[in-house]
């Protein structure tokens, strides 16, 4: 049995965290082998609270993600070495065997596991362009850091081959390991309207504006729709709401954070995930497993599985028209309903969850 540090690089709960989140459930380490660190960015932290509720303590550090060119880099690096010394301290005393980062964008982990010669295990959610990830001019850093990491997971092919085609080195130490599909309480909606959902972050990749403007193109045909925004509590929201406001869309459409995931499901008939870039989609699958229909952009590892048409309604995020043309599809009843029974009998195919299991298990104990 390994003694670990989790490191995680925000204080919200969304795809990246929730999989941590499930790491953690599902490694069954003891309490005394687990410490999980989390940057000191927000007062309340949704990501720490969840932890302590999996019963594992959580310590708060000031460190920064990497950024886009040498001299953030180097900013970076030099504000963190507080942050690593601590932990490489805490290393020693307590004598941890493992660093698992869950995120490209801080190499934290990796300098406190290349400092104290132990094993790091590296969990790769994002695109190689992610906004706030890896440009040409750190691949000297990251490739000396991949050469001394252990292990390396990514979540979908397709993700994994754009790593590799950047940093080779990493093909002889890395795996796909497809996110885990969580399970939760879900009762069919009965309201008459049809309501579009996204479940997300405000980041400028989800395209979040390019979702409103084709919901207000469908809404001027369509009076019976409705779109539920469900965005992280606490994220500076304006420029969404100037939009809703422009557009005269208030009582249209709804934003509210949902914490609990069975609330926000039940409350729509449709999923729409609308973004410029996505490693995987875990929303995606979520929705599946319960027969909701789903609207999926094709800049996605999902068409790896899931194919257009039949499992979901692929959109190019590009294209407002494209958006609209799809959630004009979905508001005839008999057309979602088919599509999301066909993504959930889909879904029953793979066992992404006991694979999950196994294959982090495998790496927490000797």
């Amino acid at each position: 049995m390994k003694k670990a540090i989790f490191i995680n690089h925000t204080n919200s709960v969304f795809g990246a965290e929730s999989v941590l989140l499930e790491v953690l459930h599902v490694c069954q380490l003891p309490t005394s082998q687990v410490l999980v660190i989390e940057p000191n960015y927000q007062k309340n932290s949704k990501f720490g609270e969840k932890v302590r509720q999996l019963g594992y303590n959580v310590l708060r550090l000031n460190y920064k993600n990497i950024g886009k060119n040498w001299l953030r880099t180097l900013l970076v690096l030099i504000y963190n070495i507080p942050a690593c010394l601590r932990l490489c301290q805490l290393v020693k005393k307590e004598h941890y065997t493992v660093v698992y980062s869950n995120t490209s964008v801080t190499c934290l982990g990796a300098m406190v596991a290349c400092l104290c010669k132990i094993e790091h295990i590296w969990h790769i959610h994002e695109p190689t362009e992610e906004e706030h990830g890896f440009t040409n001019s750190v691949d000297i850093l990251y490739n000396y850091f991949f050469r001394k990491t252990h292990h390396i997971f990514f979540a979908a092919c397709k993700q994994r081959q754009q790593w590799l085609k950047r940093f080779p080195i990493v093909s002889q130490k890395s795996i796909v390991l497809y996110n885990p599909v969580y399970e939760f309480d879900y009762v069919s909606p009965s309201h008459q309207e049809c309501w579009f959902g996204y479940l997300g972050s405000r980041a400028k990749r989800k395209n979040i504006p390019s979702l409103i403007q084709a919901f207000s193109l469908l809404y001027t045909i369509n009076a019976n729709v409705r779109l539920l925004l469900s965005i992280n509590e606490g994220e500076d929201n304006e420029i969404i709401n100037h939009m809703i406001s422009d557009l005269h869309l208030e009582s249209i459409i709804q934003q509210r954070y949902v914490s609990n995931l069975s609330d926000f499901y039940n409350s729509i008939d449709v999923l729409v995930l609308p973004s410029y870039s996505e490693t995987w989609g875990m929303v995606v699958l979520e929705a599946m497993q319960q027969g909701i229909a789903t609207i999926v952009t094709t800049h996605t590892g999902l068409d790896e599985l899931i194919q257009d048409k039949e499992h979901t309604l692929y959109i190019d995020p590009y294209d407002i028209n494209s958006i609209f043309s799809a959630m004009s599809y979905m508001t005839n009843k008999q057309n979602r309903l088919q599509i999301g029974l066909r993504g959930k009998e889909l879904l029953r195919r793979y066992n992404f969850n006991t694979e999950f299991k196994t294959i982090i298990q495998q790496h927490f104990y000797d």
